[in-house]
């Protein structure tokens, strides 16, 4: 019930800022601002990013729209009459910390292109691990329709990524 109720407060928020009606408030905005206050709201758990990762948020939204596939599914065995609640839990690996692949990334800017209706670039040349570019993707497909491009946001994360990261 408090997330029902913290997502109609995050819709009325938004509508109002971008002067629409709720109904037409993309979901994916609402989403990344629960994302943003801590808001669990995948089913999938994956070991490799844990509630407090810096790309939980992120994370959450790429499962929840298709735009990147884990490395590894969560596997969560039924639960039966005679053994309500038992059979363990294993979560999935959604492979953060890796360097996203070209394929992976292609992919994921179609599919966050289709969503938000954006033509979203990222710089060539820089190399990004499978978190900071769904971070990057997000915060762009998101970012409201105020904001100057879809661009300058992925431009502003890519610039603080750190030179390591750009060789």
């Amino acid at each position: 019930c408090m997330m029902t109720g913290q997502a109609a407060g995050a819709l009325a928020a938004l509508s109002v800022k971008m002067n629409l009606q709720p109904r037409d408030v993309k979901a994916f905005y609402v989403q990344k601002v629960l994302a943003d206050a801590g808001v669990r709201m995948s089913l999938c758990s994956y070991s490799d990013v844990p509630e407090r990762h810096e790309h939980f948020g992120s994370v959450q939204i790429a499962t929840m729209w298709g735009l990147l596939r884990p490395k590894v599914y969560p596997d969560l065995p039924k639960s039966t009459i005679h053994n309500p609640g038992k059979g363990g839990r294993r979560k999935g690996i959604f492979g953060v910390n890796d360097r996203i692949t070209a394929k992976d990334l292609a992919g994921m800017l179609s599919r966050a292109e289709e969503l938000s209706g954006r033509k979203i670039v990222l710089p060539e040349g820089v190399k990004l691990t499978r978190g900071q570019a769904i971070d990057a993707v997000v915060r762009a497909m998101c970012s409201l329709p105020d904001a100057e491009t879809a661009e300058h946001g992925i431009e502003e994360l890519v610039s603080g990524i750190g030179s390591q990261d750009t060789q």
